[in-house]
């Protein structure tokens, strides 16, 4: 009889102790899925991070892409400019009449005009011209676009001496352009203005704008 009830007893024990190994286990692998879980949660925010950032890059060079193909195409039309009058196509005062029409027609989207019409500068200052451009649709100041500048001594495409690269006016708001430059010979230059806008070329919004240049007395 003792020796059934120790048997009986031992049974319990190891069936006890068969339940604890399995809740142990039941425990220990819900704590590795836990861990898991935790450890693919971090991991899946740092893909997002990642993927965030590389998407934030890619956007970075899209734009900068963009401002390239825009540069690029000016590029294109002035040295094809240049070109025609190395080659005799076009002649420097003298450019043709699909010249003349294309750098004295009205810009397509804008109105550009200086605030002070008749500005006359002085050789070795700096000078600053003010310019406006307004929507000719809504008649309204445009603000945040590219105005691109070009410099020429001399009157309009008479001389193709250009006073270094073209740039970008500043843009001061209220749909006012600062073109800033110094005059280094007495005479006339011809202000080069492109509106820059989607889906346009530089010289659909173009337009020139003469500036005489003194030599100071004082």
């Amino acid at each position: 009889m003792l020796g059934a009830k120790l048997q009986m007893q031992r049974s319990r024990v190891i069936v006890a102790m068969l339940a604890a190994g399995a809740i142990i286990a039941l425990i220990t692998s819900i704590a590795g899925f836990a861990t898991l879980a935790e450890s693919q949660s971090n991991s899946n925010r740092q893909h997002e991070e990642e993927v965030k950032s590389l998407m934030k890059e890619m956007r970075e060079m899209k734009s900068t892409m963009s401002t390239m193909m825009e540069k690029m195409d000016m590029m294109i039309e002035r040295m094809d400019m240049i070109l025609g009058i190395m080659t005799g196509d076009m002649m420097p005062g003298d450019m043709g009449n699909g010249m003349e029409d294309m750098m004295s027609q009205e810009p397509l989207d804008v109105v550009i005009k200086m605030k002070l019409p008749g500005q006359k500068v002085q050789v070795g200052k700096e000078a600053e011209i003010v310019l406006l451009v307004l929507d000719k649709e809504a008649e309204e100041p445009l603000e945040g676009v590219q105005v691109l500048i070009g410099i020429e001594r001399g009157s309009s495409m008479s001389t193709m001496d250009m006073m270094g690269d073209m740039f970008e006016a500043e843009d001061k708001g209220s749909g006012e352009y600062i073109v800033r430059f110094t005059p280094d010979i007495e005479g006339i230059y011809t202000i080069h203005t492109m509106v820059m806008l989607p889906g346009r070329t530089m010289m659909d919004n173009h337009m020139d704008f003469g500036i005489i240049a003194e030599i100071s007395n004082v």
